[in-house]
């Protein structure tokens, strides 16, 4: 309601003078609205609230979200380069939650205060609390629940000091590692990505050779004939010494998984990304552009 005097926040509304104080000002009659602070909304385009509602459009990128899901599976590792406000830094680890509830994923980011704000942002378009499904973890500033938080944004420097120190633990915990803004090249930047492509390598190297072992091996049916006939061939002769039977064949071994689908998987994402020298780099990994 106006008031009388000067200063102070008035909205003008009834009987009396109205206050100028502010931006509002109070008058006779039906006084006009003083314009408040104006509030921020979190709420983005396209995001779905716990209620079921959506937002009006969706971002770029949820159109390729099929695109994206089978060239991860397919090849372990996937360049995204898109144009800032395409939504990969908030939807592709959305992509990757959906998926399968046994995906565990961490995105990098080059600053703190950029990682605390996509967990909050991701945690709000989720409808859950920060440090639930989704959380983040900084230098000395860690919101998690260990055994719910399937989501983590840190920083480029702590998840590379859990690589060098801790790298079985980090293998073991995380499926999936998400790398944003790529494009901001340091010397963290530089060793995290080199450790990436030596994992990567390795589950390479492992699954080539699993495949080499599974394929030399003979199947279980064919061994099973040849010891069959042997036995057959040494009752109906008894008088003749059978020659001596061959060792036994180590047991085929499983066949392997594909280099894609186990072990850790990477996705390096960027506005201004060179996709073709980081293409080059890792070798055999997919390229999106949104």
């Amino acid at each position: 309601m106006g008031g009388k005097g000067k200063g102070g926040w008035y909205q003008g509304s009834g009987k009396g003078k109205g206050g100028k104080g502010g931006k509002g000002k109070g008058g006779k009659g039906k006084g006009k609205e003083g314009k408040g602070p104006k509030v921020m909304s979190w709420t983005r385009a396209g995001a779905e609230f716990a209620d079921g509602s959506k937002a009006a459009d969706p971002p770029p990128i949820v159109a390729h979200k099929q695109t994206v899901l089978d060239a991860i599976t397919a090849h372990g590792c996937i360049i995204i380069s898109g144009e800032t406000g395409c939504g990969k830094s908030t939807q592709v680890p959305q992509f990757l939650l959906d998926e399968s509830p046994a995906h565990r994923i961490v995105v990098t980011q080059p600053r703190r205060l950029a990682a605390r704000a996509l967990a909050e942002r991701v945690s709000v378009e989720r409808g859950s609390a920060l440090g639930r499904t989704v959380g983040y973890a900084v230098s000395r500033d860690k919101v998690t629940t260990m055994g719910t938080t399937r989501l983590t944004f840190m920083t480029v420097g702590l998840l590379l000091q859990l690589l060098v120190f801790r790298s079985k633990e980090v293998l073991k915990n995380y499926t999936h590692i998400v790398v944003d803004e790529a494009h901001e090249r340091d010397v963290d930047l530089d060793l995290l990505l080199l450790l990436l492509r030596r994992q990567l390598r390795k589950q390479h190297a492992a699954a080539a050779a699993a495949a080499a072992v599974s394929a030399a091996a003979p199947p279980a049916d064919e061994q099973l004939s040849v010891e069959l006939h042997a036995t057959a061939a040494s009752s109906d002769s008894p008088d003749v010494a059978a020659p001596a039977a061959a060792p036994a064949a180590a047991p085929a071994a499983a066949p392997a998984a594909a280099p894609a689908a186990a072990g850790l998987r990477v996705i390096i994402m960027s506005a201004s990304i060179d996709a073709a020298a980081f293409a080059s780099y890792f070798g055999g990994c997919s390229l999106a552009s949104i």
